[in-house]
């Protein structure tokens, strides 16, 4: 058996949000074994302030992938910090988890960051309040969402303020009838920068939509993370580069929509 990380090394932006965090790790689960598998995953003994961090992940049929999500909580710290945690994945041979198959283990690094301190230099900020797109459009040919091709993008300015993080307005976009086009934008970080991090935010009415920067997929389509509200996500991108951060999957209607504001590209 096998298990894959999403990203090793984690960012969180914890900045305006209460206590405990909600933390979410996507998993990938390879079972190749003759038979099916029942999978647990813990943090073997965390840094004081965690909980929750023992979840069960379900079946994996023999010879299968599947992608998982694991979520723990953590206090939030009073400074921004670095967390070397440990994950162990445990297979069982039935579904009470009662006799264990084998296991093995994996290492995060958890970086809790706060986009307000002042060490942060802001490169872009998005909060679409002037009813622009603000450099983000369709891109053509669709990446890896996890879901294969989907319909092309579509827009549509009337629905700028159902939902924002920062009123009056957030970027809408539903899916259209056709094509593969997703929603995009490309970031460029100076070179002299050592640290940059993307954090944005995102509203989907389905899971069918995924979030994908750079080659991270950072918020994987039908994983269970959710819906009807705002998800905050972010993840280094490299320094003296240029990345992009795409939105799509495959949807099946032109009901699938989603709303993206408070965009930051922070470096230092």
């Amino acid at each position: 058996m096998k298990v894959y990380l999403a990203v090793e090394e984690q960012y969180f932006d914890y900045a305006d949000l209460g206590s405990p965090l909600a933390i979410n790790v996507p998993l990938g689960i390879t079972n190749n074994e003759d038979a099916d598998l029942y999978f647990k995953a813990l943090l073997e003994s965390p840094p004081e302030g965690y909980s929750d961090y023992e979840k069960a992940l379900g079946a994996v049929s023999a010879g299968s992938t599947k992608k998982a999500l694991f979520t723990f909580s953590r206090d939030k710290p009073a400074a921004e910090t670095v967390d070397e945690l440990f994950l162990r994945l445990i297979a069982y041979t039935d579904p009470d988890y009662a006799t264990p198959y084998g296991s093995l283990t994996a290492k995060i690094r958890l970086h809790l960051i706060d986009h307000d301190d002042p060490s942060w230099d802001i490169i872009d900020h998005d909060d679409f309040n002037d009813q622009t797109y603000q450099g983000w459009g369709a891109c053509a040919g669709s990446p890896d969402f996890g879901l294969g091709t989907g319909y092309g993008i579509s827009t549509n300015y009337d629905y700028w303020d159902d939902h924002y993080i920062s009123g009056p307005y957030a970027l809408f976009n539903y899916r259209g009838t056709s094509g593969s086009d997703y929603l995009g934008k490309d970031f460029s970080v100076p070179s002299g920068y050592k640290e940059a991090v993307l954090v944005l935010h995102i509203w989907r009415n389905t899971d069918r939509i995924a979030v994908k920067v750079g080659d991270k997929l950072l918020v994987p389509a039908g994983q269970g993370y959710p819906t009807g509200r705002w998800i905050r996500t972010c993840c280094s991108i490299p320094t003296g580069a240029t990345t992009r951060a795409g939105i799509g999957g495959s949807l099946v209607s032109g009901d699938d929509r989603f709303w993206l504001d408070e965009v930051f590209c922070i470096a230092r």
